[in-house]
């Protein structure tokens, strides 16, 4: 996960999970996403977000991008 202005990009981190566990993808994604934005203290100030298309990230009931916004407690692009 990157963040950037029109000056700089930042990478976060590059977060992994493994398979198999009773976690849904999209919830473990928004967790994940979520830690990383609570370690940088970057949580309030992100506006936006892209992912693939996969439905895991994209769904629109339940997927990271929902899961992210429910976990922010605020709307994103």
């Amino acid at each position: 996960m990157a963040i950037g202005t029109s000056h700089s990009v930042k990478m976060l981190g590059i977060s992994a999970y493994t398979l198999g566990t009773e976690v849904k993808s999209d919830e473990m994604i928004a967790k994940l996403v979520t830690g990383l934005l609570d370690e940088w203290g970057s949580s309030e100030s992100e506006i936006n977000m892209a992912f693939d298309t996969t439905e895991s990230n994209t769904g629109h009931l339940t997927a990271a991008c929902v899961a992210i916004q429910q976990l922010l407690e605020q709307a994103l692009l």
